[in-house]
């Protein structure tokens, strides 16, 4: 008999990045390979936690996860501390790009017996959808841009001086902000929908200069902002010119919701397009 093989499964059900109909075909075919089954509402939320069920998944001679964007997967494991494997044992299959025909087949069937034909479930009961990023420390350069950039106290320094995600729960849903700002490309959100800040490789030839950051407003034209506004409605019209601009830039440019936007005091908002417009990333130490 051979050495039975764990797939996990994420179902990523707060996102709709793979159909309903796709997801309960994915299900049906996994149940019926003969493989041992592990099905998880929401990676991002085991990895939050963090929950130690990752690190005994990682120690897995034969794995296979059926996820996302492979990127995004192992730096999930490696902020949980449960480091995945480097090895020929271990794959990670991409829902947002294969069909569930193609991860069936490339899972293939393990015909180990009934023992493992029931699958164990990871259900989400958290109270708000797991949005967070993840440093893919082979790109990082401890610059601690992000750590200076995040208002809401999602970084912190650990004792080796190194950035890491502490306040998962913190971050804003849909905000990738952070991510825009870092020089390296090294921050991951894995629920986005624009490369490489979802998780996918980074085209070197987009990234800067090692010293240099480049203004994140460089080619926003207030003339067509204000132009625009004149056509809309005006969803600031009680506040300041300057305001309402400031808002659209952050928005338009950084890709932070409105609504957290709007949530910001005065201050903070200065702070943020401060930080956003000005800051540079320091020489490396």
């Amino acid at each position: 008999m051979s050495k039975p093989s764990l797939v996990i499964y994420c179902a990523c059900i707060h996102r709709d990045f793979v159909s309903q109909e796709s997801r309960e075909a994915m299900l049906q075919g996994l149940f019926h390979s003969g493989n041992k089954i592990a099905v998880v509402d929401d990676l991002c939320g085991l990895a939050a936690r963090p929950d130690p069920v990752l690190s005994a998944w990682a120690r897995c001679r034969n794995l296979t996860v059926i996820a996302c964007y492979p990127r995004a997967v192992s730096w999930l494991f490696a902020m949980a501390d449960a480091p995945l494997p480097c090895n020929d044992g271990l794959r990670i299959l991409n829902q947002r790009v294969l069909s569930s025909l193609e991860i069936l087949d490339a899972v293939g069937a393990n015909p180990i017996g009934e023992d493992f034909m029931s699958p164990a479930k990871f259900e989400w009961n958290g109270n708000r959808e797991p949005w967070f990023p993840v440093i893919d420390r082979d790109r990082c350069r401890n610059c601690k841009l992000c750590f200076n950039f995040c208002l809401f106290g999602v970084y912190s320094i650990d004792d080796q001086d190194k950035v890491r995600v502490s306040g998962p729960d913190n971050c804003k849903n849909n905000c990738p902000a952070c991510a825009r700002v870092c020089p390296a490309r090294a921050i991951i959100f894995p629920k986005f929908d624009q490369p490489p800040i979802n998780g996918e490789e980074v085209d070197e030839s987009t990234i800067p200069p090692a010293t240099v950051r480049p203004d994140p407003f460089h080619d926003i034209n207030v003339y067509d902002l204000l132009r625009e506004r004149g056509r809309q409605t005006q969803r600031f019209s009680r506040e300041p010119r300057r305001t309402g601009l400031m808002l659209e830039m952050l928005h338009r440019q950084l890709d932070i919701p409105m609504d957290v936007l709007q949530a910001l005091s005065p201050a903070d908002l200065s702070r943020l397009q401060k930080k956003a417009s000005s800051a540079k990333e320091p020489h490396e130490s």
